[in-house]
């Protein structure tokens, strides 16, 4: 295996990682959001219906609590959208690869499967799924956007 087809794989591989990242990262943000839901119902409000309110230390945990939550949903819609956007950018290229390369490729970063569940779905073993994934990776560099490569070095 040569230098380029290296560069080639560590590039496709690269690409198709931060696409399945970022899906998790979402994944962990509604995670977030929910656990701090669960947190914020459990905060007592303040009680007006008697003639004297009792301010506690805690009166700002209600509004720091939603908050918290406003700034996470803030970043998972900023998240969700770039996902989007490269999902489609992604899914233009793996129709266009088409073939078997596109499926390994797809199910093991688009769907998130274990290398187990690609192999029992392509009937293939996972010895061969893992020198067929090394040669998926090395054309769908073709395909991939041009935006998710790294600048080539300079030649000397």
């Amino acid at each position: 295996m040569g230098d380029w087809e290296r560069y080639r794989r560590e590039q496709a591989a690269g690409y198709l990682k931060g696409i399945r990242d970022m899906r998790r990262h979402i994944a962990s943000l509604n995670a977030e959001i929910d656990a701090h839901r669960d947190t914020a119902a459990g905060i007592a409000g303040i009680d007006y219906s008697r003639d004297l309110v009792d301010v506690s230390p805690t009166d700002d945990a209600m509004p720091d609590a939603v908050a918290r939550i406003i700034e996470i949903a803030t970043e998972r819609i900023e998240t969700v959208r770039d996902y989007t956007a490269q999902m489609e950018q992604c899914s233009r290229a793996l129709a266009r690869m088409g073939g078997t390369y596109a499926d390994v490729l797809r199910y093991r970063y688009v769907c998130d499967y274990p290398w187990e569940r690609v192999a029992s779905r392509m009937n293939y073993s996972e010895q061969w799924l893992y020198e067929l994934h090394n040669l998926a990776l090395a054309a769908f560099y073709d395909y991939m956007p041009a935006s998710g490569r790294d600048p080539l070095p300079k030649a000397d």
